[in-house]
């Protein structure tokens, strides 16, 4: 079995032990189409020292940090980069289009509805 579908696997079989966690099926999305955009980071991805959900740990305790009032939150594009830190994923692998920054497409709604 080639690493690409090894650390596939790994990642499907993670989402189905966690079925019922919305933040392991976004982060797991995420890195499916990462590996899909970059396959050489399989290696990454089969540690088996990683996980999906102790990435969330990491970005829940990040969070935690930041936390006011006793509430803690990181913006999408940090916690997908602190889960790509945690499986040692390097900056200069590709990204997936879908998965861009925001805010490089935000739509100007003034010029939308035809306002100045």
């Amino acid at each position: 079995m080639s690493e690409y579908n090894g650390a596939m696997d790994k990642i499907r079989d993670e989402l189905a032990k966690q079925a019922g966690n919305p933040a392991v099926a976004v982060l797991g999305e995420y890195l499916t189409a990462r590996l899909q955009a970059a396959p050489g980071i399989a290696g990454k991805i089969l540690d088996k020292g990683k996980s999906l959900a102790g990435a969330l740990a990491r970005i829940r305790e990040a969070a935690r940090k930041k936390q006011v009032q006793g509430v803690g939150v990181v913006s999408d594009g940090e916690a997908f980069t602190l889960m790509e830190q945690y499986f040692g994923i390097p900056d200069a692998q590709a990204k997936p289009q879908a998965l861009a920054d925001p805010a490089e497409d935000a739509l100007d709604l003034d010029a939308l509805l035809g306002g100045e």
